[in-house]
């Protein structure tokens, strides 16, 4: 791109150029500093001298910080005229929108909208319509967003497609109506709705090879939204009405309505009638009723019968073990196993043996379909089904007809289904990439590192534990345990794996959490007490002759306290609260009942329980409830990429 002026030269007097910026159809804009050293813009005007000016005019006392402001016209000794604006260190729009040619994120979409908005009301507060507004105008710095170009109506104008208009504005973003010679302040919020048709998809709603054809579009054509999400429809759909009378009026109410579409305030259909009631317009007649006695002698004949189908063949063995449940599978694949290794060995040892080598298989099977998705299930055999016979639709006894009959003639009214949206909770599926999944679980664990030292801090100032080794594992302990179940939430989030499925993984972990327990605790010498009540599980006196117990008092009480408990919940980011009182006293009373149960010691299971379950829920992601719709748009378009 070749510029009149090099840099370092001084066609204006008091101004140095130091590089050019851009040059199209009206002009070149370079980048200069002021003898004084100020940073500005230097417009040189080429084309349309008058229209030009006129525009400068209009606007040339105008200051609004998301306007880029216009310090002076002036002249030079060749008779030239310059525009001097102030300058924009950052990027334009349309080298934004060429970054993500899928689509900006919708945090990004909403700040250049509330930039946009907030400048073009200043315009036209003061009747002015900008008349080319296009994201090539549009810049963003640390101050925020500001349009350029502010009030300049161009004559020709060089998009940044190629293409050109004999008329004001650029053609991809231009209102039917100028065709037509009609400039309001209805072309802005068009141009508006085309931009942000654009952020959203990364593409222009109307596009040609020609200047006519693309002209043509606007004017016949209407804009195609399925790319659009469903709840933004409507309010693109208006923003783009050929029609400027029924479009939207100005530019605040379209950033309204916007704003409200994405976070779920705003009706996705149009509203009901007044008073929620709708009146039933009869298109026919209703049948008259038939009689009691002149259903009997009406001849009603009987549809031919529905030949059955064919019984499938009794299911073999391999066809009853395919429908079996995973877990199952897994368990009968663990206790053959064992069989096959340990011929002649005790039953009760192979049986528990399988078990455990199913429990962990089983483990593996969920992780992986939780990551990379589950194989459909095969489609049922078909069912033989022959319906029973047919009975008159419109028969009515005697004593009804006439009630019914003159029901028919009154006017009808139902009252309109008001269609709650469904709440997003962690049972809801959705798309979360592995990588953002990896991201979050990263910076929660940074996080469960800071909350189990001051877990660990209150209990030392509260005396509840006294020597460093007991500390020391009890932080070690609530760390490690917030870590494992925080991993198996995430690896598990959105998915289509089942409740019983993830408790059985929770277990599965909880036992493992309870063997490191019980080795850390032998490691750091710090004498947790194994507790004096019995479990229904356990026999105390036997273990205790083998060295056992302490092991098996360990994993026994984790064990249950990660199956009895919906911990996938209390990490998942679309759970009820950060942290609710009632997860944590429910949480206290399992470690309260699995202490009970396993025989473990109450104090230090019950404090564990609590400690776990506020680190966990303090350091992971959540998300409230009115950004969780533009969450999952977000992480769906991510995974799409």
């Amino acid at each position: 791109m070749k510029f009149t002026f090099a840099p370092e030269s001084t066609p204006l007097d008091g101004y140095t150029i130091k590089r050019g910026i851009h040059r199209g159809g009206f002009g070149e804009v370079y980048y200069a500093l002021s003898d004084a050293g100020k940073e500005v813009a230097l417009k040189l005007l080429n084309n349309n001298l008058e229209v030009e000016l006129r525009g400068v005019s209009q606007c040339l006392n105008l200051t609004h910080p998301n306007l880029v402001t216009i310090f002076d016209m002036k002249q030079d000794s060749d008779g030239d005229h310059w525009i001097v604006m102030e300058y924009v260190s950052g990027e334009c729009l349309d080298k934004v929108v060429a970054k993500h040619p899928a689509g900006m994120p919708m945090e990004q979409v909403l700040r250049w909208l509330d930039g946009m908005t907030s400048g073009l009301a200043f315009l036209h507060d003061r009747g002015i319509v900008h008349r080319d507004l296009k994201p090539a105008n549009i810049f963003s710095d640390a101050s925020g967003v500001k349009i350029g170009d502010v009030g300049l109506s161009k004559f020709i104008s060089e998009s940044r497609r190629s293409a050109q208009t004999q008329s004001v504005g650029t053609v991809y973003y231009m209102a039917p109506e100028v065709a037509r010679g009609r400039y309001g302040r209805e072309v802005d919020v068009y141009a508006l709705g085309v931009i942000l048709y654009e952020l959203i998809t990364g593409t222009v709603p109307f596009n040609g090879q020609t200047t006519a054809e693309i002209l043509m579009k606007h004017l016949s054509d209407r804009p195609d939204l399925t790319p659009i999400p469903d709840r933004l429809r409507p309010v693109l759909a208006r923003a783009l009405e050929k029609d400027p009378e029924r479009r939207i009026a100005d530019a605040n109410q379209l950033a309204r309505e916007f704003r409200d579409a994405v976070q779920g305030r705003g009706p996705a259909t149009p509203p009901p009638p007044p008073m929620g009631y709708t009146r039933a317009r009869p298109t026919t007649p209703p049948p008259k009723p038939l009689m009691a006695a002149q259903f009997q002698e009406t001849h009603v004949p009987r549809p031919p019968a529905i030949p059955q189908q064919q019984v499938p063949p009794p299911a073999t063995l391999t066809q009853g073990f395919k429908g079996l449940h995973p877990f199952a599978k897994c368990a009968i694949g663990g206790f053959l196993f064992l069989l096959v290794a340990r011929v002649g060995g005790g039953i009760g040892g192979m049986a528990m043996g399988g078990l455990l080598i199913g429990a962990i298989a089983y483990a593996a099977y969920v992780v992986w379909t939780s990551i990379f998705g589950r194989a459909p299930a095969p489609n049922p055999a078909p069912v033989a089904y022959n319906p029973p016979p047919p009975v008159r639709p419109d028969y009515v006894p005697a004593d009804k007809a006439a009630r019914r009959a003159k029901a028919a003639k009154a006017p009808v009214f139902r009252r309109a289904k008001v269609v709650k949206p469904k709440p997003l909770t962690p049972a809801t599926v959705r798309k979360v990439g592995f990588v953002s999944k990896m991201s979050q679980l990263t910076g929660s664990m940074v996080l469960a590192a800071i909350f189990s030292t001051l877990a660990m801090v209150i209990m030392a100032a509260t005396g509840a534990l006294e020597t460093p080794a007991q500390l020391g594992l009890f932080n070690l302990i609530t760390l490690v345990a917030s870590w494992a179940t925080m991993t198996v939430s995430k690896l598990t989030e959105g998915s289509s794996v089942g409740g019983f499925s993830r408790r059985i993984l929770q277990g599965i972990t909880g036992v493992g959490i309870g063997i490191f327990a019980f080795l850390m605790n032998t490691v750091l010498l710090a004498d947790v007490p194994l507790g004096d009540q019995g479990s229904p599980f356990l026999d105390r006196h036997e273990m205790m002759e083998h060295g056992q117990i302490a092991p098996a008092l360990f994993g026994l009480f984790f064990g249950l306290l990660f199956f009895c408990r919906r911990w996938s919940w209390h990490a998942d980011a679309f759970r009820s609260g950060r942290l609710r009182i009632s997860t944590a006293l429910i949480t206290l009373f399992v470690g309260f009942m699995a202490s009970m149960f396993s025989g473990f010691d109450l104090q230090w299971g019950m404090t564990w329980a609590l400690a776990i379950t506020c680190t966990v829920q303090l350091s992971s992601k959540f998300i409230p409830a009115d950004q969780r719709q533009q969450a999952m748009m977000t992480s769906e378009k991510k995974v799409a990429a």
